[in-house]
């Protein structure tokens, strides 16, 4: 096999955190109904040149996920996550925007989104002037999709910055299971809205599930909504068994084609059923509001946007503020409401100028505190 051909868009190392023999790993695939109780852990959640043929996109991810593996050792070990502002702190958000990105179901979703606005904006224009095609025979995607979808949400990491994060550690005796998609983005405030995406990174409200091992889950947040846990403890531990399952069915509709687990006797076929009507139909949408139209030209506002997990998984460790629950109130009233509910609006401005800069040559993408220190100090 040529060096460097079969890409992990799920590293080997990380599901070997969930295996019991460090070989093989649990398997259950939706679309089959099929379980494998030990597959094979090196042919799990990779495709050939998925990342491209040129070396370099693979090579900077198994410098990334090298860090990672030590920072993982360190959670182990500690008990507990990196104090904010540290390296570690840093290099834990920028890996879970990592993985989160470079999935092939992320992969995938940006190609159905970019598939989407083409066709709406210039399918007819093409069906008209080339005869006999149909759109709906093709894809409109990406060339190097996932080096794009990989490169577009990692520039994204300040937006995490303000995340509070807890470990939760399972006390019971059912594992958290993973996927082919195991950085999961929901959010539970803002559940009642299904204009479009409430799972941006800026969006108020915005929880991030990532488990680690059988035994533990990263858990990023929004503390100015939810209380987790004791507001001065830096770990939950979870007795109730209840949570972990919706935790796992969590894992489970953000899955594309596999969960995996350590368990030989775990029950996938509950963990399905509870998932199934959650399970999303399709990867991305599109919303058109109509501005107005002249005999010249057609006038909207486009919305494109990744579907959402819509289970709401009910967690006895997670409460939602009184100040949330007043402020969302309000918000449910208005008569009109943003596209976006933005978490942090200085946060969001600072980083469109900072992007407006890199895209300049001032800055590279890694100069954000660089870009805020001299931003700051200039007044």
């Amino acid at each position: 096999m040529p060096y460097n051909k079969k890409h992990h868009y799920v590293p080997r190392f990380y599901l070997k955190r969930f295996s019991s023999d460090g070989r093989s790993i649990g398997l259950y695939n939706f679309a089959n109904d099929l379980t494998v109780i030990a597959a094979n852990l090196k042919n799990q959640c990779c495709r050939d040149y998925f990342y491209g043929k040129e070396k370099v996109v693979e090579s900077a991810l198994c410098d990334i996920e090298h860090y990672a593996s030590i920072l993982f050792s360190l959670i182990d070990h500690a008990g507990c996550l990196p104090p904010p502002g540290t390296p570690e702190h840093l290099a834990m958000i920028l890996y879970i925007l990592t993985q989160y990105g470079r999935t092939k179901y992320f992969a995938d979703a940006t190609d159905e989104m970019h598939d989407q606005i083409i066709k709406h904006v210039f399918g007819k224009k093409i069906e008209s002037e080339i005869e006999g095609i149909n759109l709906d025979d093709f894809i409109i995607g990406l060339k190097d999709v996932s080096q794009y979808a990989l490169g577009m949400m990692v520039q994204t990491y300040p937006f995490l910055l303000d995340l509070a994060y807890k470990l939760l550690v399972n006390r019971t005796q059912v594992d958290f299971v993973t996927s082919d998609n195991p950085v999961v983005m929901t959010n539970q405030f803002l559940s009642f809205r299904t204009i479009g995406s409430n799972t941006g990174v800026a969006t108020k409200g915005l929880q991030i599930f990532f488990p680690i091992a059988p035994g533990r889950v990263i858990l990023l947040y929004d503390s100015y909504v939810y209380r987790v846990g004791g507001d001065k403890k830096i770990v939950v531990e979870i007795e109730d068994v209840r949570d972990i399952y919706n935790i796992n069915a969590l894992q489970a509709c953000s899955s594309y084609e596999n969960i995996y687990f350590r368990e030989e006797n775990f029950g996938v076929s509950a963990l399905h059923r509870k998932a199934k009507s959650y399970m999303r139909t399709r990867k991305a949408g599109i919303k058109v509001f109509p501005q107005g139209n002249n005999q010249h030209r057609r006038r909207e506002l486009l919305m494109n946007f990744m579907e959402d997990i819509r289970f709401n998984p009910n967690l006895s460790f997670i409460g939602i503020r009184k100040s949330a629950k007043k402020w969302r109130l309000s918000f449910q009233r208005s008569r009109l409401q943003p596209a976006v509910v933005v978490r942090n609006k200085r946060m969001y401005d600072d980083h469109r100028e900072f992007l407006s800069a890199v895209k300049t040559g001032k800055y590279s993408t890694e100069d954000f505190f660089k870009f805020l220190d001299e931003k700051y100090k200039k007044n």
